[in-house]
């Protein structure tokens, strides 16, 4: 990861090293070194910011939502395999949960016999497959009769692009993001 930025250090401070102005070599490379400093100081910051809201996201999700069912409908998006998968519901233990989150797309909603998973969705996945969904434990498990197929995290989204395909794709209406 900063492979690249050692290598350019290296050659920077190699050929300050040959200039004949000592003064400038000097200045140069602590400007090198604090510049390489600022970029990782602001990329931690920027990660603690970016776990902190995850981890308040994702306690949300430890809500005891369970429920299994036969996926109706598939859409996948153009981000990599995100997509939304329609849920006709067979058993759960709570008849609806729609989440309305502005910056956070639940990775579910359940609502009169139907649900939406939003994800990550395996390219094994195919309508007629079952589904079983246990958001405590973060899961969702794809069988096909009875067979194990694949196991997924249950996750929020936070990327913009998600959620906007969410907001335009699903069969719930959601509050629009700002």
């Amino acid at each position: 990861m900063f492979a690249p930025v050692i290598k350019a250090h290296i050659l920077a401070t190699t050929c300050l090293y040959k200039c004949k102005n000592v003064r400038l070599v000097f200045m140069t490379k602590h400007k090198v070194w604090f510049l390489v400093v600022m970029m990782l100081m602001i990329s931690i910051c920027y990660r603690v910011y970016l776990s902190d809201r995850y981890s308040n996201a994702d306690a949300r999700i430890l809500n005891h939502v369970k429920f299994k069912g036969e996926i109706i409908s598939l859409n996948i998006s153009g981000n990599h395999a995100y997509g939304i998968i329609g849920i006709a519901v067979s058993t759960t233990n709570k008849s609806e949960y729609v989440a309305t989150v502005q910056s956070v797309q639940f990775p579910y909603s359940l609502s009169q016999g139907y649900a939406e998973f939003y994800g990550y969705v395996p390219v094994e996945t195919k309508i007629g497959f079952n589904i079983e969904l246990d958001s405590d434990k973060g899961i969702m498990r794809i069988y096909d009769n009875g067979r194990l197929v694949k196991e997924t995290n249950v996750a929020v989204s936070m990327e913009r692009r998600n959620i906007e395909f969410v907001r335009q794709h699903s069969k719930f209406r959601f509050i629009n993001p700002k």
